[in-house]
């Protein structure tokens, strides 16, 4: 398959967010992925992150550093503490 491209008769474009445009011709997944992404399709951040490159933490107030992977909000807040942010 040309770069940008994988499966059978090379017809399916790699994911987006794969860098450069490059993944495995067969599979599809990520030859690597960009910040802290992670996952076969570069999908998902590691806990305790957010944001475009998982590169921004949660804040110390959302309970495990547990927090929503796009926007940041808090799943649940430690003790003492509420609001979105758990800022509160």
């Amino acid at each position: 398959c040309e770069q940008g491209w994988f499966g059978e008769n090379c017809t399916t474009t790699c994911p987006r967010i794969c860098p450069h445009n490059l993944c495995d011709n067969i599979t599809g997944k990520c030859l690597s992925c960009v910040g802290n992404r992670m996952g076969s399709k570069c999908e998902d951040c590691p806990v305790g992150y957010y944001g475009a490159l998982c590169d921004i933490p949660c804040t110390a107030f959302c309970w495990n550093r547990s927090c929503d992977k796009v926007d940041g909000v808090c799943h649940s807040c430690v003790d003492g503490y509420r609001g979105e942010y758990c800022n509160i």
